[in-house]
C-alpha cells in the first residue's frame, strides 16, 4: 500500500509542477500587477526589462490602485501574450527561457 501512495503523490507533484506557458505568462502578469498596484519598484525592476513600465510619474498613486491591470490577456502565441496597464497594451514574451514583460505594444 505506500508504494501506491508514493507513486501516487510522486505522481501528483509532478504534474503539479508542469505549468503550461499560458498559466506561466499569467502568474507574471498577476505579480507585475500587483508590484504596480502597490508602487514595489524592486519587485517591478525584477519583472521586466522596460524601464518606462517601472515608474509610471504620470499616474497618482490613488490611480495605480484602482487601475485595471492584467484583466484582459490575449494570446498571442505559446511565446507571446498581451495584457493591459489602464489602457496601456503591454507584452509578455519568452527571453531565454523564461517569461519577461519586454515592453509596451505599439
Amino acid at each position: 500500500m505506500k508504494i501506491k501512495t508514493t507513486l501516487l503523490l510522486a505522481a501528483t507533484f509532478s504534474l503539479a509542477a508542469c505549468s503550461s506557458p499560458e498559466d506561466n505568462a499569467k502568474s507574471l502578469i498577476a505579480e507585475y500587477c500587483d508590484a504596480f498596484k502597490s508602487i514595489d519598484v524592486e519587485a517591478l525592476k525584477s519583472l521586466t526589462t522596460e524601464p518606462n513600465l517601472i515608474n509610471f510619474p504620470f499616474w497618482p498613486e490613488s490611480d495605480r490602485k484602482t487601475a485595471d491591470c492584467g484583466n484582459k490577456v490575449k494570446k498571442v502565441s505559446e511565446e507571446k501574450y498581451i495584457f493591459l496597464v489602464g489602457q496601456i497594451p503591454v507584452i509578455v514574451e519568452k527571453v531565454n527561457g523564461d517569461f519577461s514583460i519586454t515592453g509596451v505594444n505599439m
